[in-house]
């Protein structure tokens, strides 16, 4: 994805309007509005877009040109020019200025350009330049006027440009600190990764509650430090070979990871992380395994708190024997509607159930199930109702 860029104030270090001047060094140009690459890649891409336009490129003022907000007229060229690579960037040559805009420079009214291209989003490269505009608002870092025409202008320009030196400086200083502290970051990180891989080794594992003695400590105490050069080294290989934007984000997540770890630890030395975040790892195993058996006894704790209700169900003859398998998914599912449907229902009456009952020869006699209907309804007892049954005949008339 490209993206249009308006970068205002690069200065022109000439004491007349000059008939050259460079447009972008070579290398990353920074600016306030971030930091754009022009390389060789660059380089040819620009020349291509410039080369199928086949047009001369114009000098604007404050990029009106371009502006598909700006009235009739307010595009006036400033000037025209041609473009160069040369071995430090991009040269804008051949510069030709209007008499308008060369007064206007000489007097002063103006004094940077702003150049306005197109740049890859990801990457930060420019891949064509759309034209270049004189602006009073630098954005560009440590610019020099384009015309300075008297004595103290010449002194900003050599502050400028002393400036702009120390701070290359602090820039390098920076970046070594940075190398000082890359091994204990990749230390650090090193050992998050391997942290990573033992958590998903361990859940397949189940951990069988041996202390290793002092000499296995040792040694994992050396396969460590081997593990965190290797990963540092492999860092390293792969950093030559990447671009700068890649470097940059690669140092920006190791940079966070390491913040991270020591802001959940407490501790700054690399080797105090370490041993702290071992310390966190082991206690959130001994946590899963607690967990684990708590799980399972709340599970047999249900289990048993079902079977001795449909045990209940069972016995008061709310639950038939087809009924059992219904009444242990609920009591599964929810415990407490099972323990309320007990509560409620009413004895359930199979067919073919026998009430037996003795007259004075002895003689069993067994209960249909109208007849216990009837005994539940009238509030007899099946007994007695077999006993008067067996007495008076099938009638069942009650004495």
């Amino acid at each position: 994805m490209k993206s249009r860029i308006l970068l205002e104030g690069v200065p022109l270090p000439e004491a007349t309007p000059p008939t050259e001047f460079r447009i972008f060094k070579k290398g990353w140009n920074a600016t306030s509005k971030g930091k754009f690459l022009f390389d060789d890649e660059a380089a040819k891409a620009v020349l291509k877009d410039y080369q199928e336009q086949g047009n001369e490129l114009c000098l604007d003022y404050d990029h009106k040109a371009v502006d598909p907000d700006a009235r009739a007229g307010d595009g006036r060229a400033a000037g025209w020019f041609h473009l160069e690579v040369r071995d430090d960037g991009l040269w804008a040559v051949n510069v030709r200025w209007t008499p308008p805009a060369r007064e206007a420079l000489a007097n002063r009214e103006w004094r940077y350009f702003s150049p306005a291209f197109m740049a890859d989003a990801k990457t930060k490269r420019v891949v064509a330049l759309i034209n270049v505009a004189l602006t009073n608002i630098p954005a560009t870092k440590h610019m020099q006027p384009l015309v300075a025409a008297k004595k103290e202008d010449a002194a900003m320009a050599k502050k400028d440009k002393t400036m702009k030196a120390k701070e290359e400086e602090r820039e390098e200083a920076s970046d070594d600190e940075m190398d000082d502290d890359d091994d204990e970051e990749e230390e650090t990180a090193a050992i998050v990764d391997e942290e990573e891989d033992d958590d998903e080794d361990d859940e397949h594992e189940e951990p069988d509650g041996d202390e290793p003695d002092g000499d296995e400590d040792d040694e994992e105490d050396e396969d460590e430090e081997e593990m965190a050069a290797d990963a540092a080294e492999e860092d390293g290989d792969e950093e030559e070979d990447e671009p700068a934007p890649a470097k940059t984000k690669k140092k920006a997540t190791r940079a966070s990871v390491v913040a991270a770890a020591r802001e959940l630890t407490g501790k700054t030395r690399a080797s105090d992380i370490i041993g702290t975040l071992r310390a966190y790892k082991h206690a959130r195993e001994q946590v899963t395994v607690l967990s684990d058996r708590v799980r399972k006894l709340e599970k047999t704790l249900h289990e048993e708190r079902v079977r001795k209700l449909v045990a209940r169900g069972i016995r008061d003859g709310k639950i038939t024997p087809a009924l059992r398998k219904w009444a242990r998914n609920l009591g599964r599912q929810d415990v407490a509607q099972l323990r309320a449907y007990l509560d409620q229902a009413a004895p359930i009456v199979s067919l073919g159930r026998a009430t037996k009952a003795a007259d004075a020869g002895g003689a069993i006699v067994t209960l249909t199930a109208d007849e216990l209907k009837v005994c539940e309804l009238t509030g007899v007892s099946p007994e007695l109702f077999a006993k008067n049954k067996n007495n008076h005949g099938s009638s069942g008339r009650l004495s």
